[in-house]
C-alpha cells in the first residue's frame, strides 16, 4: 500500500514539491511583484475546487464598498450641506475677477480705439520718410555717366 500512495504522490507532483520555512517564505515574498500579489488576493474568494466561496467574496465587496464609501463620502457632505461663510466669499471672488475682467476688455478697447487714429498716422510718416531715404540714396548712387 506504501508503493501504490509513493507512486500517486510522485505522478501527481507532490514528492517535486518543495516546502519552503517561514523565513524562505519572507525572502520569496520580497521577489513577488504587484500582479502576483494581486493575482493571490483575487484567489482567496475561490475554493479548492474552483468553485467561488461566497462569504470571502462579499466580505471582500463589502470592504471594497466601504472604501468607496469613505473616498466619496466628503463630497456628499458638501453637497448636502447648506452654503458657508466660505463659499459665499469664494462666489463674491469670483464674480469680481470676472467682473473685473469685462472692464478690463472694455479699458483694452477704449485705448485701442483711441490710439489707433495716432498709430496709423505715424506708421504712414515712418512708411514715407523710409521711401523718401531710400530714394535719395538711389538718386546718390545713380550714375548718370
Amino acid at each position: 500500500m506504501e508503493n501504490y500512495v509513493s507512486r500517486r504522490k510522485d505522478l501527481d507532483g507532490l514528492t517535486s514539491e518543495r516546502m519552503f520555512s517561514g523565513k524562505q517564505l519572507d525572502s520569496l515574498s520580497n521577489f513577488a511583484g504587484f500582479a502576483d500579489r494581486n493575482w493571490a488576493l483575487g484567489q482567496l474568494s475561490f475554493n479548492a475546487d474552483g468553485s467561488r466561496d461566497v462569504g470571502t467574496y462579499l466580505a471582500i465587496s463589502f470592504i471594497g464598498l466601504l472604501f468607496i464609501l469613505f473616498e466619496c463620502l466628503p463630497v456628499f457632505v458638501k453637497l448636502m450641506s447648506d452654503k458657508g461663510p466660505y463659499d459665499i466669499a469664494l462666489q463674491n471672488i469670483e464674480e469680481s475677477a470676472v467682473y473685473g475682467s469685462y472692464k478690463n476688455k472694455d479699458y483694452d478697447i477704449a485705448v485701442t480705439d483711441g490710439i489707433q487714429d495716432t498709430r496709423v498716422e505715424t506708421e504712414i510718416d515712418k512708411q514715407k520718410k523710409i521711401i523718401r531715404g531710400k530714394s535719395l540714396k538711389e538718386v546718390e548712387d545713380y550714375d548718370f555717366g
